[in-house]
Protein backbone atom coordinates (compact mmCIF):
# COMPACT_ATOMS: atom_id res chain seq x y z
CA UNK A 1 0.00 0.00 0.00
CA UNK A 2 1.89 3.36 -1.10
CA UNK A 3 1.96 6.79 0.97
CA UNK A 4 -1.06 8.37 -0.54
CA UNK A 5 -3.24 5.00 0.73
CA UNK A 6 -2.30 5.11 3.99
CA UNK A 7 -3.09 8.60 4.62
CA UNK A 8 -6.65 7.93 3.00
CA UNK A 9 -7.28 5.03 5.39
CA UNK A 10 -6.08 6.69 8.25
CA UNK A 11 -8.35 9.65 7.87
CA UNK A 12 -11.07 7.60 6.90
CA UNK A 13 -10.91 5.56 9.77
CA UNK A 14 -10.81 8.23 12.20
CA UNK A 15 -14.02 9.85 11.19
CA UNK A 16 -15.37 6.28 11.61
CA UNK A 17 -14.28 6.08 14.61
CA UNK A 18 -15.82 9.57 15.96
CA UNK A 19 -12.40 10.72 16.19
CA UNK A 20 -13.25 13.25 13.34
CA UNK A 21 -16.85 14.94 13.64
CA UNK A 22 -18.87 15.58 10.74
CA UNK A 23 -18.68 19.48 10.38
CA UNK A 24 -15.14 19.68 12.15
CA UNK A 25 -12.05 20.31 11.30
CA UNK A 26 -9.20 17.41 10.54
CA UNK A 27 -6.02 17.76 11.59
CA UNK A 28 -3.69 20.00 10.09
CA UNK A 29 -1.21 18.79 6.92
CA UNK A 30 1.92 19.27 8.96
CA UNK A 31 0.26 17.37 11.57
CA UNK A 32 -0.69 14.82 9.39
CA UNK A 33 2.59 14.45 7.76
CA UNK A 34 4.67 14.29 10.57
CA UNK A 35 2.30 11.42 12.57
CA UNK A 36 2.37 9.22 9.53
CA UNK A 37 6.07 10.04 8.85
CA UNK A 38 5.62 11.61 4.82
CA UNK A 39 5.32 14.74 2.89
CA UNK A 40 2.73 17.58 3.38
CA UNK A 41 2.57 17.35 -0.03
CA UNK A 42 2.00 13.58 -0.45
CA UNK A 43 -0.99 14.87 2.44
CA UNK A 44 -2.41 17.09 0.34
CA UNK A 45 -2.80 14.85 -2.27
CA UNK A 46 -4.62 12.42 -0.63
CA UNK A 47 -6.93 15.10 1.43
CA UNK A 48 -7.53 16.36 -2.22
CA UNK A 49 -8.51 13.29 -3.29
CA UNK A 50 -10.96 12.65 -0.35
CA UNK A 51 -12.72 16.37 -1.28
CA UNK A 52 -13.21 15.08 -4.83
CA UNK A 53 -15.21 12.17 -3.02
CA UNK A 54 -17.22 14.60 -0.92
CA UNK A 55 -16.28 12.97 1.86
CA UNK A 56 -13.98 16.29 3.09
CA UNK A 57 -14.06 20.15 2.39
CA UNK A 58 -11.42 22.65 2.57
CA UNK A 59 -12.65 26.34 3.65
CA UNK A 60 -10.21 28.55 2.80
CA UNK A 61 -8.06 30.05 5.82
CA UNK A 62 -9.65 27.81 8.01
CA UNK A 63 -8.70 24.35 7.22
CA UNK A 64 -9.83 20.97 6.06
CA UNK A 65 -13.05 19.89 7.65
CA UNK A 66 -15.27 16.47 7.36
CA UNK A 67 -18.03 17.38 5.02
CA UNK A 68 -21.85 17.59 6.78
CA UNK A 69 -24.32 14.80 4.88
CA UNK A 70 -27.46 16.81 3.80
CA UNK A 71 -30.40 16.67 5.71
CA UNK A 72 -32.59 15.26 2.82
CA UNK A 73 -36.55 16.65 3.01
CA UNK A 74 -38.81 14.17 1.30
CA UNK A 75 -41.63 15.76 -0.70
CA UNK A 76 -45.24 13.36 -1.86
CA UNK A 77 -45.68 14.42 -5.42
CA UNK A 78 -48.95 16.63 -5.51
CA UNK A 79 -49.42 17.62 -1.85
CA UNK A 80 -49.19 21.02 -0.86
CA UNK A 81 -45.83 22.66 0.64
CA UNK A 82 -46.97 23.33 4.35
CA UNK A 83 -49.17 20.46 4.88
CA UNK A 84 -45.97 18.14 3.45
CA UNK A 85 -43.53 19.61 5.88
CA UNK A 86 -45.89 19.65 8.82
CA UNK A 87 -46.35 15.65 8.00
CA UNK A 88 -42.89 15.71 8.48
CA UNK A 89 -42.78 16.70 11.71
CA UNK A 90 -40.45 20.02 10.66
CA UNK A 91 -41.44 23.87 10.74
CA UNK A 92 -42.80 25.44 7.59
CA UNK A 93 -41.73 29.04 7.10
CA UNK A 94 -41.53 31.23 4.29
CA UNK A 95 -38.16 33.93 3.93
CA UNK A 96 -39.65 36.13 1.10
CA UNK A 97 -42.80 37.27 -0.25
CA UNK A 98 -43.51 39.35 -3.13
CA UNK A 99 -47.23 39.94 -4.18
CA UNK A 100 -48.04 41.81 -6.91
CA UNK A 101 -51.52 42.34 -9.09
CA UNK A 102 -50.92 42.23 -13.36
CA UNK A 103 -52.64 41.52 -16.30
CA UNK A 104 -52.73 37.47 -17.72
CA UNK A 105 -50.66 37.69 -20.75
CA UNK A 106 -51.41 34.79 -23.16
CA UNK A 107 -50.08 32.05 -21.48
CA UNK A 108 -51.72 32.49 -17.81
CA UNK A 109 -54.97 33.00 -19.60
CA UNK A 110 -54.98 29.53 -21.58
CA UNK A 111 -53.01 28.07 -18.22
CA UNK A 112 -55.94 29.47 -15.79
CA UNK A 113 -58.82 29.79 -18.67
CA UNK A 114 -59.70 33.30 -18.13
CA UNK A 115 -59.69 36.08 -20.55
CA UNK A 116 -56.50 37.59 -21.96
CA UNK A 117 -55.47 40.45 -19.51
CA UNK A 118 -57.55 39.24 -17.02
CA UNK A 119 -56.48 40.45 -13.08
CA UNK A 120 -54.21 37.51 -11.97
CA UNK A 121 -52.23 37.73 -8.79
CA UNK A 122 -48.45 37.37 -8.91
CA UNK A 123 -47.05 35.59 -5.80
CA UNK A 124 -42.61 34.75 -5.43
CA UNK A 125 -41.78 32.38 -2.02
CA UNK A 126 -38.89 31.05 -0.91
CA UNK A 127 -40.02 28.13 1.14
CA UNK A 128 -38.38 27.19 4.57
CA UNK A 129 -38.19 23.66 6.71
CA UNK A 130 -36.96 24.95 9.54
CA UNK A 131 -35.40 27.82 8.60
CA UNK A 132 -33.42 25.56 5.52
CA UNK A 133 -34.33 26.74 2.16
CA UNK A 134 -35.84 24.44 -0.44
CA UNK A 135 -37.90 25.90 -2.61
CA UNK A 136 -38.46 29.05 -4.88
CA UNK A 137 -41.79 29.42 -6.20
CA UNK A 138 -43.62 31.85 -8.82
CA UNK A 139 -46.78 31.40 -9.07
CA UNK A 140 -50.20 32.98 -10.35
CA UNK A 141 -53.75 32.69 -8.58
CA UNK A 142 -56.85 33.82 -10.89
CA UNK A 143 -58.23 37.12 -8.64
CA UNK A 144 -61.84 36.70 -9.50
CA UNK A 145 -61.78 33.56 -7.83
CA UNK A 146 -59.63 35.09 -5.21
CA UNK A 147 -60.28 38.77 -4.25
CA UNK A 148 -58.09 39.50 -1.94
CA UNK A 149 -54.07 38.50 -0.80
CA UNK A 150 -51.65 40.43 1.76
CA UNK A 151 -48.06 39.24 2.96
CA UNK A 152 -49.37 37.45 6.14
CA UNK A 153 -51.40 35.14 3.94
CA UNK A 154 -48.96 33.98 1.33
CA UNK A 155 -46.15 33.62 4.15
CA UNK A 156 -48.67 30.62 5.49
CA UNK A 157 -50.97 28.01 3.27
CA UNK A 158 -52.83 29.13 0.48
CA UNK A 159 -54.15 26.50 0.29
CA UNK A 160 -56.03 26.85 3.86
CA UNK A 161 -56.62 30.13 3.33
CA UNK A 162 -58.99 29.97 0.26
CA UNK A 163 -60.65 27.08 1.83
CA UNK A 164 -61.27 28.52 4.88
CA UNK A 165 -62.07 32.19 3.72
CA UNK A 166 -63.74 30.84 -0.15
CA UNK A 167 -64.54 27.78 0.79
CA UNK A 168 -62.35 26.83 -2.67
CA UNK A 169 -61.64 23.14 -2.18
CA UNK A 170 -58.04 21.98 -3.92
CA UNK A 171 -58.73 18.80 -5.91
CA UNK A 172 -55.76 17.98 -8.30
CA UNK A 173 -53.03 19.12 -10.18
CA UNK A 174 -51.54 18.76 -13.58
CA UNK A 175 -47.26 18.84 -13.57
CA UNK A 176 -44.72 18.73 -15.44
CA UNK A 177 -40.69 17.72 -14.13
CA UNK A 178 -37.66 18.74 -15.50
CA UNK A 179 -33.50 19.16 -14.67
CA UNK A 180 -32.23 22.42 -14.98
CA UNK A 181 -28.97 24.39 -14.03
CA UNK A 182 -29.53 27.20 -11.29
CA UNK A 183 -29.79 30.38 -13.40
CA UNK A 184 -28.35 33.79 -11.11
CA UNK A 185 -31.78 35.03 -10.04
CA UNK A 186 -32.98 31.55 -8.94
CA UNK A 187 -29.43 30.23 -7.32
CA UNK A 188 -29.43 34.00 -5.59
CA UNK A 189 -32.49 32.99 -4.17
CA UNK A 190 -31.74 29.48 -3.27
CA UNK A 191 -28.66 30.35 -1.80
CA UNK A 192 -27.10 27.77 -4.12
CA UNK A 193 -24.33 28.35 -6.85
CA UNK A 194 -25.11 29.81 -9.85
CA UNK A 195 -25.56 26.44 -12.66
CA UNK A 196 -26.44 23.76 -9.47
CA UNK A 197 -28.61 21.33 -10.68
CA UNK A 198 -32.15 21.61 -9.85
CA UNK A 199 -35.64 20.08 -10.23
CA UNK A 200 -38.11 22.68 -11.79
CA UNK A 201 -41.59 21.92 -11.52
CA UNK A 202 -44.71 23.07 -13.32
CA UNK A 203 -47.99 23.18 -12.03
CA UNK A 204 -51.75 24.08 -13.10
CA UNK A 205 -54.18 23.56 -9.89
CA UNK A 206 -57.68 22.69 -9.63
CA UNK A 207 -60.60 23.48 -7.82
CA UNK A 208 -62.99 20.30 -7.28
CA UNK A 209 -65.21 21.38 -9.94
CA UNK A 210 -62.72 21.03 -12.59
CA UNK A 211 -62.12 24.88 -12.79
CA UNK A 212 -58.19 25.84 -12.87
CA UNK A 213 -56.72 28.58 -9.81
CA UNK A 214 -53.40 28.86 -10.04
CA UNK A 215 -50.08 28.02 -12.02
CA UNK A 216 -46.68 28.39 -11.41
CA UNK A 217 -42.98 27.14 -11.74
CA UNK A 218 -41.39 25.95 -8.72
CA UNK A 219 -37.68 25.66 -8.34
CA UNK A 220 -36.18 22.82 -5.71
CA UNK A 221 -32.59 22.60 -4.35
CA UNK A 222 -31.66 19.14 -4.91
CA UNK A 223 -28.84 19.31 -2.08
CA UNK A 224 -31.96 18.68 0.37
CA UNK A 225 -35.00 17.36 -1.44
CA UNK A 226 -35.87 14.43 -2.75
CA UNK A 227 -39.37 14.22 -4.74
CA UNK A 228 -41.37 11.13 -4.31
CA UNK A 229 -44.27 10.08 -6.54
CA UNK A 230 -46.49 7.19 -5.82
CA UNK A 231 -47.96 5.34 -9.14
CA UNK A 232 -50.94 3.11 -8.77
CA UNK A 233 -51.95 0.63 -11.11
CA UNK A 234 -55.48 0.90 -12.67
Amino acid sequence: MNKNEIIKNYILSQIQSGFYHAGESIESENVLAAKLQTSRMTVRKAIDELIVDNLLIRRQGKGTYVREKPKFMEFQCGIGFTEEVLKRNRVPSTKETIITEMEADALLAENLQIPLRAPVWSVHRVRCADNEIIALEEEYFTKALIPELNEQVVSNSIYQYIRDEYGLEFSYADQKLDAVAAEKRVADALNVPIGQPLIRMYIIAYLKNGTPFNCGTTYYRTDNFTLIQTVFKK
